[in-house]
């Protein structure tokens, strides 16, 4: 019995010894991360750039087939590879008890990676546009020759 006991706790000794006894690892320098400093970019929409800009709607029917770009100040294009677009647009809303109709607006807002928009939101947009409604180019991710990726400014457009 004694002998049992002695056993177990010379295995749990040993157990407790080899554990504390870890070799220590030998730091390496790593290399410093590079912090990347983002160029100064301009977003453009058929030449127009900028939040607060707005169009007729028979400009914006023509424009909505544009692609958005985005350049530096030394003329250099980036690569788009997100952006989420949003289309404000305004339509009618009936009462039923009275029969009288409201303008109401809502907004229809999708991801792409491409540009210009897909062929359904184009023909959509042209079919539909109206006065009071407004194009959102937001969340504009882009990369630059050496694969850094980057926000771009927004680019915001009314109807008028």
């Amino acid at each position: 019995m004694l002998k049992k006991i002695f056993t177990k706790i010379l295995l749990l000794l040993l157990i407790v010894v080899v554990s504390n006894s870890v070799i220590a690892q030998k730091k390496t320098k790593t290399a410093k991360a590079v912090k990347f400093k983002p160029p100064v970019v301009k977003t453009f929409f058929a030449g127009i750039r900028g939040v607060k800009d707005s169009v007729p709607v028979a400009t914006g029917k023509q424009i909505i087939d544009s692609s958005l770009t985005v350049i530096d100040a030394k003329g250099n294009s980036y690569t788009i590879t997100h952006y989420q677009f949003a289309f404000k647009r305004i339509g009618g809303l009936e009462n039923d008890s009275t029969g009288v109709v409201t303008a109401v607006s809502d907004i229809v807002a999708d991801n792409f990676i491409a540009t210009p928009l897909t062929d359904i939101w184009r023909k959509t947009i042209r079919e539909t546009l109206s006065k009071g409604e407004e194009f959102h180019f937001t969340d504009i991710i882009v990369t630059d020759n050496k694969g850094n990726y980057f926000y771009a400014p927004e680019v915001r457009i009314g109807i008028k």
